[in-house]
């Protein structure tokens, strides 16, 4: 193919439409065609530009990224940079190795290089501590029908259509310049776009299994207080929180100085007006809680790390949430952050960040440790890895907390446990919200499983079987108490996720190993070998 001028002007469209779609990714203003726009626009222009268009790139979709990302990831403004500039000059060697290959293969096979290598390289990339954030496939949450074919591939399956249907439209404007007829099993690729979708709308009225018609509620309150108090206490002087901020904003490490300090010196005289501010938002859950169970609701999550607390309080705070849940009669999941000032500035987890839960006799019937802190960030003790089951007459209930939602592989130990409601409390913050909350809902797509899931700083929604989200509640409305009560039936449904998904990314590594092998064969020889060369 004709090599172009780097400065031609179809060039500078080409990444002018990639820097834009590719900001339309980010969690902040997903737009659900961009991806496929994104793609395709990328692959055309590194197929028709040398080493030299690669570099001019870098630059241009690093500056995109960063725009996306900037308050979505939880760092500065410069560790934020470069991170997208490894990032994407890291992200290019799926085009890289399509750019080697796909002259080197039969035009029938050509549209499968870059699939399985985007694939291949998105899999290993979400096997690192930042799980399946970045993934694209959450960026199709506004189109449910496609996000179906998880609950058989999981998230990778929607990754490979995506970069399938790039290379697909690629080949087609080639064929088109070389005056070519499209060869027919290039034509599997719209055929499964297709059968893909219809599978989608099947799923989607497909009937679920009710295990119960239960009231759920969710409840989320604005803690701040308690942070104000603990760096007044610790500097003498206020702190002057905006209603809403980025966890990359300065003044976030301005406010950790209340916390550490209380933390490590929680008995000190100067923090006596830290703990009634502790047990007045305790006591705002507890009445806001008594309401949700006035009207109906037997199922009651807080959101995430709700209750700041120490580890020489904690029993004081369970006995009142143990005789509450016995009271209302509910199964009551209490999230709480609770410190060990012992631990703080000699170790590097001094948290339990955990969930307890408590049945409607007043019994705690499980603790949850969160299984995955975020890294760099969190500094709580990690769980056993587990994902408990809680039986009860409604279904059987499994509580995670926030972060464990965005890693796959550790949620699918659910998929044939029968579980039929994931309990999520959450803390996020706006730049991913409501974005976060559509992550966790593919969770349901996989697994087949509702979700009720209480966040602050974010989206609190019921989720369905498959994904749908029933009810919902943005926390950044104004009112003090951010509450969901609503009478739904808790779905289960039996997905093949558990199984296929693991099969489905072996296959594709394995068609990329094969393409890998043909490339290295003449292809005059290969087109003798096996005469596949019929087109229409």
């Amino acid at each position: 193919m004709k090599q172009m001028n780097l400065l031609n002007f179809r060039n500078l469209i080409l990444l002018l439409i990639a820097f834009t779609s590719g900001i339309f990714l980010s969690p902040k203003w997903t737009i659900a065609i961009a991806a496929w726009i994104h793609y395709t626009v990328l692959l055309r222009f590194f197929r028709e530009n040398n080493w030299k268009g690669f570099l001019i790139a870098i630059p241009i979709l690093t500056l995109s990224a960063f725009i996306g990302q900037i308050d979505v990831i939880p760092l500065g403004v410069l560790p934020v940079f470069v991170m997208m500039l490894i990032g994407n000059t890291v992200g290019l060697l799926p085009y890289i190795i399509d750019r080697i290959m796909f002259k080197k293969l039969p035009d029938w096979c050509t549209t499968l290089v870059f699939p399985t290598t985007y694939t291949c390289f998105a899999y290993l990339m979400d096997m690192g501590p930042q799980g399946t954030w970045g993934n694209s496939a959450y960026t199709q949450y506004a189109f449910l029908p496609i996000l179906q074919v998880a609950s058989i591939t999981g998230i990778y399956g929607i990754n490979f259509l995506m970069t399938w249907f790039a290379s697909f439209i690629n080949y087609c404007y080639e064929q088109n310049n070389r005056q070519k007829k499209i060869n027919s099993l290039t034509l599997l690729m719209p055929a499964t776009l297709a059968a893909t979708i219809l599978f989608g709308f099947f799923q989607l009225n497909k009937n679920s299994q009710i295990k119960s018609t239960t009231s759920l509620a969710t409840i989320s309150l604005e803690n701040l207080a308690v942070v104000k108090t603990m760096y007044e206490c610790e500097t003498g002087t206020p702190i002057d929180l905006p209603k809403y901020f980025a966890q990359s904003d300065p003044i976030v490490t301005e406010m950790q100085k209340g916390m550490i300090g209380f933390m490590a010196q929680p008995d000190a005289p100067k923090f006596k007006p830290v703990y009634p501010q502790m047990d007045q938002i305790l006591d705002k859950y507890m009445k806001a809680t008594r309401k949700a169970a006035q009207s109906g609701a037997k199922i009651i999550t807080w959101s995430e790390a709700a209750i700041i607390n120490i580890k020489t309080r904690e029993q004081l705070y369970e006995k009142q949430i143990a005789s509450l849940a016995k009271e209302l009669e509910i199964y009551l999941f209490f999230p709480t952050a609770v410190f060990h000032p012992e631990k703080v500035g000699k170790e590097d987890r001094f948290i339990e960040n955990k969930v307890l839960t408590f049945n409607p006799d007043g019994e705690l019937v499980n603790t949850y440790f969160k299984n995955i802190p975020v890294m760099g960030v969190e500094p709580s003790f990690p769980g056993d890895g587990i994902i408990p089951i809680i039986k009860t007459p409604y279904g059987n209930l499994s509580p995670i907390i926030c972060y464990d939602a965005d890693h796959p592989n550790l949620i699918a130990q659910i998929s044939d446990q029968d579980v039929d409601l994931l309990v999520v409390p959450t803390g996020d913050w706006k730049a991913i919200s409501p974005y976060h909350t559509y992550m966790a809902a593919v969770r349901c797509i996989e697994n087949g499983v509702s979700m009720q899931k209480a966040t602050s700083n974010g989206l609190s929604a019921i989720i369905n079987d498959k994904g749908r989200i029933l009810a919902a509640y943005d926390f950044f409305e104004d009112e003090e108490v951010k509450m969901i009560v609503h009478k739904t039936p808790i779905q289960s449904s039996n997905t093949l996720y558990a199984v296929t998904g693991p099969m489905f990314i072996n296959l594709v590594f394995i068609i990329f190993g094969m393409l890998c092998l043909v490339a290295l064969i003449p292809i005059k020889l290969f087109k003798k070998s096996f005469a596949l060369t019929e087109s229409i």
